[in-house]
């Protein structure tokens, strides 16, 4: 599918070569009218020739600013849109466990030309356009919803940043913006687990399965926890699931075993695919009772809307954006998130860091179901 962008402008930073050289041809072969910017005059003149040459019915300009550099910052971002700012990638760049990857194998999202892989990152204010009045340059933040998270700098509109407190840093920032704001969404806002309460998770070795399993915990719950491989039982462990299972069937057994045939109130499946009916079969969860789909690890969600009505349960597949659509709700859920964080309900994070180098590998181990827990990637 070929995507027209005519009529658009699309300013890249770092455009001279590398990645920011190919988003920039690729936003100039769709038509868009594209400002390529880069450290020095003579290398910024190269790249808007040859690429005229190569697009001539795209325009192409540039602008020469070292924005590492608050100086050359703010002379760029004087040129640049009013409402967008300029985020400093000195912090990390999230993988958000399977949406990168499926984004990678296009299944989600059409096919965009030049495309910069992740949404989701944080770091430092560098310059901010004259209409932004929410931040500052220096600002800590955090992003989410922004296509280009594996780069090194970026222009973000504002209202899709949140502030990061300083008692947070920018790694356990990244375990924490989608995984945890997903878990808090799942376990406090849609279903409010309660003490006493019985509770699966289908991937409690996974990044937000992890996440949900402390959170659900902390509120007084009981967790069941099932995983893909028995080398990944002690991290369920570690992440508070008192009883463990190593795939779906067992997890089936050992929820019957121990709630005697009753099922569990609440279900937190990260496996998507059929994983709802065959649970709502088995009367894993009890009647009455809720499954709520956070993940696709193994195809999108479905349950079958006659085993729902036997059930009585409620299922549901919530999709994160929808409930962060404003910079209000943003800014207050992650604010919420920070502070469950501080209170200990998440634990310790520690997340495996990768060189950004080293993408293509991070993507393959997650594909593989190699890793558990948490990975960040670095500059």
């Amino acid at each position: 599918m070929k995507i027209d962008l005519s009529g658009r402008t699309a300013i890249v930073t770092g455009s001279t070569a590398g990645i920011g050289r190919a988003t920039a041809e690729g936003l100039a072969r769709a038509g868009a009218s594209v400002i390529v910017n880069g450290h020095t005059q003579a290398r910024v003149d190269q790249a808007v020739q040859q690429m005229r040459a190569a697009f001539p019915e795209s325009p192409i300009s540039g602008i020469a600013a070292d924005l590492s550099t608050a100086e050359g910052a703010n002379a760029f971002i004087a040129q640049a849109p009013d409402a967008d700012i300029l985020v400093n990638n000195v912090g990390t760049a999230f993988l958000r466990e399977y949406f990168d990857v499926l984004q990678r194998r296009g299944l989600i999202s059409e096919d965009e030309p030049g495309r910069v892989m992740g949404i989701e990152g944080a770091g430092v204010v560098t310059a901010i356009g004259t209409q932004v009045t929410d931040f500052a340059v220096g600002d800590r933040v955090g992003y989410l919803r922004s296509q280009g998270a594996y780069a090194g700098k970026r222009l973000i509109d504002a209202d899709l940043l949140f502030p990061l407190p300083e008692d947070i840093s920018f790694e356990t920032a990244a375990a924490l913006t989608v995984k945890g704001f997903t878990a808090w969404l799942c376990a406090v806002r849609l279903c409010e687990v309660q003490p006493g309460q019985s509770v699966l998770v289908t991937t409690v070795a996974g990044g937000v399965g992890s996440l949900m399993a402390r959170l659900v915990a902390h509120r007084g719950a009981r967790v069941i926890g099932a995983v893909g491989s028995e080398a990944k039982r002690a991290f369920a462990h570690e992440s508070r699931a008192v009883d463990v299972a190593v795939g779906l069937d067992d997890a089936i057994e050992h929820v019957a075993r121990l709630t005697d045939g009753r099922g569990v109130d609440v279900v937190f499946d990260g496996i998507g695919a059929n994983t709802a009916d065959r649970l709502l079969d088995a009367g894993t969860v009890r009647s009455g009772g809720t499954i709520i789909s956070f993940g696709a690890s193994g195809g999108w969600p479905r349950a079958d809307p006659d085993a729902i009505a036997r059930r009585r349960a409620t299922v549901v597949a919530p999709q994160v954006p929808n409930y962060m659509k404003t910079a209000a709700e943003l800014r207050a859920g992650m604010a919420e998130v920070f502070a469950l964080y501080l209170a200990g309900a998440f634990g310790k994070i520690s997340p495996a860091r990768y060189p950004l180098r080293e993408a293509a590998t991070l993507h393959t181990r997650v594909e593989s179901c190699a890793i558990s827990g948490i990975s960040v990637l670095v500059p």
